[in-house]
């Protein structure tokens, strides 16, 4: 039976009449938006908001107020309670005060909340973005007769159905296709007379008779439900996330791969160097390409020359690529590596999240996840502006490791100038333009990772990575700097 059955309201509403009939409310009062407290002098409880449903609590346990609490419906403080009875039939009941005031508690689902009328008329709501709400008529709800009770009804378990769809499904079992007034009345009186709940196997309230525990058995239920929902909500949300990385995670080995395999197996740019230099008498100024003898193959092979450049130079920039190729081969196979150990760890916690039966399994599941892999994995913090990638240092050995086996050339390296701090570098995608925001986020962050945190403006040298050398001998992170350039930037991390 769903807790928010008209049988479960009905059963609620019939208790607080004999706990709380001619109480004085002496406070009301919510800690968020999701929750709203009631305190009489003879009972207090809780409404509480999980998902748009409201559950009830009344534990008396904790009815303290936050700092940051709200007062509710402060129209009906010292006000005393003349009557609560549910409405006949439905998912809601009412709470009658001597002042001429009701409150309407709308157990409809995910629409549900609490309605004020002064007199008959709407005069305040809870849940305040259920707009439709205050066009709500008092007599909607106590008024209201079931369609089956009228003379001309049709006794049919489909009628029934839709005459009063939230009539627990155990009303319609052993119900003939067509039936009496008296049988149904008869399975009904069953759920009218409930005093006490249990939880079934599938966490759903099951009536119980033969004790007086109705409160106590909807709180715990209660408790248990938005915990339970709690889990499932967390498992599906924790589950896309590790599915979302592990796949990204894989697109990005492979393209490393790809990349790797690519490098590993193309024509050694020295090679390319020492054929136009045995062919530098038949390459013209100016070429973009040209057809020359491959002196390893005895052919004829195509080069893609710099038009700007002599042979000579174009054979000294394919020298100098041929350089940097066991650069690239080593930053490749360490992301790789990298990678592999991250998409492992992603694969062992997925599984463990698979396994998981309970809120406290997820536990240590939850701080792990919830940390970024920069944090857990890699040896430097991460920022992103605009979609840019910002790597910015932790320490001297980060530093190092930033410019040997994370840049490229054309990323932008900043440091603030003239005292030590973080190397910064803003990952630039070829052929991208850098938007004057994302330097000047980078620049902020140079200057907050630095010894010139606290001052009110700091000024930080950028430049190309490629204009950045490692000073040999020097102690790690020390580098020398050509053609930067300087901002100036209050330092920030936000």
């Amino acid at each position: 039976m769903n807790h928010l059955n008209c049988f479960v309201i009905e059963a609620i509403a019939k208790q607080l009449q004999k706990r709380a009939k001619g109480s004085i409310l002496l406070d009301c009062f919510s800690n968020s938006p999701d929750e709203i407290t009631f305190i009489f002098d003879s009972i207090s409880f809780k409404c509480l908001f999980f998902q748009a449903e409201v559950y009830f609590s009344f534990d008396d346990t904790d009815i303290s107020k936050s700092r940051l609490f709200k007062p509710q419906f402060s129209e009906l403080i010292e006000s005393r309670i003349s009557n609560i009875e549910a409405h006949v039939f439905e998912r809601s009941f009412q709470m009658v005060f001597e002042s001429g005031s009701t409150l309407v508690f709308k157990c409809h689902g995910r629409k549900s909340n609490i309605l004020l009328f002064d007199q008959s008329n709407f005069s305040d709501m809870f849940r305040k973005n259920l707009e439709n709400d205050s066009l709500l008529k008092l007599d909607s709800f106590c008024n209201r007769v079931p369609e089956f009770l009228n003379n001309d009804f049709i006794f049919s378990t489909e009628n029934l159905k839709k005459s009063c769809p939230f009539l627990p499904l155990e009303i319609f079992e052993n119900l003939k296709p067509s039936f009496s007034i008296n049988e149904l009345q008869e399975k009904i009186s069953a759920f009218q007379n409930i005093t006490a709940f249990d939880r079934n196997t599938e966490g759903e309230l099951t009536p119980a008779y033969n004790r007086e525990t109705l409160f106590e058995d909807i709180s715990k239920f209660s408790r248990q439900s938005i915990k339970s929902k709690r889990y499932v909500g967390l498992t599906t949300e924790l589950g896309d996330d590790l599915l979302k990385k592990i796949k990204e995670k894989k697109l990005f080995i492979e393209s490393n791969k790809t990349a790797l395999n690519n490098l590993e197996n193309k024509r050694s740019d020295e090679e390319l160097g020492n054929i136009i230099l045995a062919n530098l008498h038949l390459i013209p100024n100016g070429s973009k390409k040209v057809i020359v003898l491959d002196i390893y193959n005895n052919q004829n092979i195509e080069l893609k020359l710099d038009d700007q450049l002599s042979a000579v130079d174009n054979a000294s920039k394919y020298f100098k690529k041929a350089k940097g190729v066991p650069h690239t081969i080593r930053l490749l196979t360490q992301k790789i590596e990298q990678a592999q150990k991250v998409l492992q760890d992603l694969e062992t916690k997925y599984e463990l999240l698979i396994q998981s039966k309970e809120w406290k399994d997820l536990k240590p599941l939850m701080k792990v996840i919830s940390k970024t892999e920069n944090e857990t994995e890699l040896p430097y913090r991460k920022f992103n502006e605009q979609g840019f990638e910002i790597l910015v240092g932790k320490n001297a050995e980060s530093n190092e490791k930033i410019l040997n086996y994370y840049s490229d050339k054309d990323d932008i390296w900043l440091h603030a100038k003239d005292v030590s701090g973080s190397h910064v570098l803003i990952k630039c995608p070829k052929n991208k333009k850098l938007p004057e925001p994302v330097l000047n986020r980078a620049a902020a962050l140079a200057a907050y990772y630095s010894k010139n945190r606290n001052q009110n403006l700091a000024t930080v040298t950028y430049t190309l990575r490629k204009y950045v050398r490692k000073i040999k001998g020097a102690e790690k992170g020390k580098v020398s700097v050509s053609q930067e350039d300087t901002i100036l930037v209050k330092p920030s991390l936000n």
